[in-house]
């Protein structure tokens, strides 16, 4: 997803990431909640969808080509 959001040029700013993840980190993510409660999550729409930006750039995004069969199961 970084490769992806460099060839977009979208901004990637590590401290706030890094801050996010530690200011966050005992929350239930809304997936996490999902899995919980037997509902489906929204990973394989989002991870679709880099798939698909993705390929328009010509990139291949590895792990998500990977990991997106398995999620939509």
């Amino acid at each position: 997803a970084i490769v992806l959001a460099e060839k977009k040029s979208i901004p990637i700013n590590q401290e706030m990431i890094h801050s996010v993840i530690k200011n966050t980190a005992e929350n239930l993510s809304a997936s996490l909640q999902d899995v919980m409660n037997h509902r489906p999550t929204e990973i394989p729409f989002i991870n679709g969808f880099l798939l698909k930006e993705g390929l328009k750039l010509g990139l291949s995004l590895t792990y998500h080509n990977i990991i997106y069969p398995i999620l939509r199961e």
